[in-house]
């Protein structure tokens, strides 16, 4: 346990509560400003909830909370491209006898 302290003091200050909505779009806007996405310093974006919000998350947490909305957001993008590929294409008029 006195490892596992060293490594992340505030272990015993982490929330596991569930992300609110604002949580959660703050932490996918952050990320997207970011310029090189290829290296994203979680522990910035760590400091920053605390910050914001008073609440002490782990990197693991933010980090799948961000993989879980950027893939809610590419399903909705591909729904919504899907639905208008749909309203292009003409409905046959076949009337059934």
């Amino acid at each position: 346990m006195i490892y596992l302290n060293y490594l992340e003091p505030l272990i015993n200050q982490v929330n596991h509560g569930p992300f609110t909505d604002s949580e959660k779009n703050y932490i996918y806007e952050w990320v997207s400003r970011q310029n090189d996405c290829d290296v994203i310093r979680w522990e910035l974006l760590q400091y920053e909830i605390q910050k914001e919000y008073g609440k002490f998350r782990l990197r693991n947490n933010l980090k799948y909370q961000w993989n879980c909305t950027r893939r809610q957001i590419s399903r909705q993008h591909i729904l919504s491209t899907l639905n208008e590929v749909d309203e292009r294409t003409p409905q046959s008029n076949l009337t059934v006898c």
